[in-house]
């Protein structure tokens, strides 16, 4: 049985759903925030419905934004899953930026969560079945980015569940496997 992405967010936060700011300098007081579910239209001004993977299709009919673990101490890498505008803007600006023949992105990919420390991105590779989401780093290339979730709701879980920085971080690809779109 799979898990449902809404049912991992929810497992985030107990007790009411906190709207938030997109704005990027807007102090965060807690752990874990979520903005309402965005609405079909507002998904399809930004993405290609047909084209969407169910996977951010689903993410954002929970929750339009959401911000995990930032400010509540654990020294644990705080992320935001970004809008789908917000998403949108990103990979736009990303893919004019690196290009798509430098070895880094690639043209389906799609930027769906930043790390607030870390310049890393997570990007969701839509050409694939499973193992889609990757932690991006644009220092490196391609090949050497870890896949950290088979798919969206096994990357929560896992992140949910480390206890530290580096468990979410490794790879679920053993290093001499087929790699990702390379």
């Amino acid at each position: 049985m799979t898990t449902s992405i809404t049912d991992v967010l929810n497992a985030y936060f107990s007790g009411q759903q906190t709207h938030i700011s997109t704005h990027p300098r807007q102090p965060v007081g807690d752990a874990t925030l979520f903005d309402p579910p965005c609405e079909i239209p507002g998904i399809a001004e930004n993405w290609d419905l047909d084209a969407l993977p169910d996977d951010l299709l689903n993410l954002w009919t929970s929750t339009a934004e959401c911000r995990l673990h930032h400010d509540n101490g654990l020294r644990r890498e705080s992320i935001t899953l970004l809008s789908p505008s917000a998403s949108k803007a990103l990979t736009a600006r990303e893919l004019m930026f690196w290009g798509i023949d430098d070895r880094r992105l690639a043209k389906d990919d799609i930027i769906f969560g930043t790390l607030l420390v870390e310049p890393e991105l997570l990007v969701f590779d839509p050409t694939r079945d499973e193992y889609t989401i990757l932690l991006a780093s644009m220092l490196e290339e391609r090949k050497d980015w870890p896949v950290v979730g088979r798919n969206l709701a096994d990357f929560l879980l896992r992140y949910r569940h480390s206890s530290s920085q580096n468990p979410w971080r490794a790879s679920v690809v053993k290093p001499n496997s087929p790699r990702i779109g390379c």
